[in-house]
């Protein structure tokens, strides 16, 4: 009799444990379509260790791969009845509204992102359903019937992404007119990043958008438009990343963007350069004495030339401005000089070095040994230079400690 109490006992803490494992096996495991209930239909040493992950772990990866691929979302939908479960029931996947030919499949994103806030693009290339690489070919009845489409919706905007590779005229004017209305429609309450690049844009006209309204945006990439930089929709920046346009040059360009900076002199991270226009012209002396900006909280500072020597306004613009926080400084050089520019001694004598500053990397025309020494030893805080030059490969990345 104990033997038997004992052995019975044991069957019982056998059938409680089973009955407990079918609990939790079946919240992890839909039960498929047609497929009768059987604890020796899927056995349990035969299931792949991706479906033991909790559905919110799940979602969260979902969420992160779409952030890097636009038909993520679609893709991991059709895998199957379970993961597209996950996916209906995840609006933030749905977010990423690349504006494309496939009007039926970004429709159908905003549903599925119901009160979420949207992510906007218009990029150069768009995928099809096959994965491969389309190049949009953008005029103006096409992006203004796209932002037509998507303007409704403004105050659930997230980020705006607009690029342009391809010249047409008034793609500004047919992108960027539904959001410059005199109405609080147009007010983009949770815009946290803005990207606007058309290098080949010829229109010199002035946009303020959002009808001056946008508390949250925070980040903000600008190249070949012009902007209203009024202080109630770019005070908050903390990284811009700004090339300026054709449509001044001299002074007039360096007031400009001494106007901006002087407007977002919260930021932490910039980006900054004058495109090559042919001819570099050479900066008057201002009609008025200039006040001097101090960027105080900026780390990290990314010059850029494209040009066959530093622009004079760039040379001009950093007599004004001190940065007394920075740590990184970047000085690029698109076009991959196999010489150094002419002016770099000029510049290093205008740019005012911080003892705040800890790595220098430099590109190709920004390079010259001599120059470099003595700045190390002009600086004995300096912590790494670092530079890439095209004519020594062999000595690409070097630092100094």
């Amino acid at each position: 009799m104990p033997t038997h109490t004992g052995r019975s006992q044991r069957r019982g803490d056998r059938t409680v444990t089973r009955s407990f494992f079918d609990v939790v096996k079946k919240g992890i495991f839909p039960r498929r379509i047609n497929q009768p209930e059987s604890q020796y239909a899927v056995p349990y040493s035969r299931a792949h260790f991706i479906h033991f992950l909790p559905a919110e772990l799940l979602s969260h990866i979902f969420i992160v791969g779409a952030e890097v691929d636009d038909m993520f979302a679609l893709n991991v939908s059709q895998v199957c009845r379970a993961w597209r479960s996950i996916a209906l029931h995840t609006p933030k996947l749905w977010r990423r509204i690349c504006l494309s030919p496939h009007e039926n499949l970004w429709r159908t994103q905003i549903h599925r992102a119901r009160a979420c806030s949207l992510d906007v693009q218009f990029l150069p290339y768009y995928s099809s359903r096959l994965g491969d690489q389309i190049l949009q070919r953008p005029d103006y009845n096409l992006v203004q019937w796209y932002m037509r489409s998507v303007s409704p919706l403004i105050t659930r905007w997230r980020s705006l992404e607009l690029v342009f590779v391809t010249y047409s005229p008034f793609l500004w004017n047919a992108a960027l007119s539904e959001c410059c209305a005199y109405t609080s429609r147009v007010h983009a309450l949770s815009l946290e990043e803005i990207r606007l690049v058309y290098p080949a844009n010829d229109d010199s006209k002035e946009y303020w958008l959002f009808n001056g309204v946008a508390p949250n945006l925070r980040r903000a990439t600008i190249d070949g438009i012009r902007l209203s930089w009024t202080p109630s929709l770019y005070a908050n920046l903390t990284y811009l990343d700004y090339t300026h346009h054709r449509f001044s040059t001299g002074w007039s360009a360096v007031h400009e963007v001494l106007s901006i900076l002087h407007i977002s002199h919260h930021l932490t991270s910039l980006k900054i350069m004058f495109p090559w226009s042919g001819a570099d012209p050479r900066v008057c002396r201002p009609p008025k004495p200039i006040p001097r900006l101090s960027l105080a909280q900026l780390q990290t500072l990314q010059i850029s030339n494209d040009g066959p020597d530093i622009p004079s306004e760039l040379l001009v613009l950093m007599r004004f401005i001190t940065f007394p926080s920075l740590q990184f400084l970047h000085l690029t050089d698109l076009s991959e000089r196999p010489h150094r520019f002419a002016g770099l001694s000029q510049f290093f004598a205008t740019f005012r070095l911080p003892r705040a500053l800890r790595s220098i990397h430099s590109e190709h025309g920004w390079y010259d040994q001599d120059l470099v020494a003595r700045v190390i030893r002009s600086m004995p805080w300096l912590s790494k230079h670092s530079y890439t030059h095209k004519r020594r490969r062999q000595d690409s990345k070097r630092s100094y400690h």
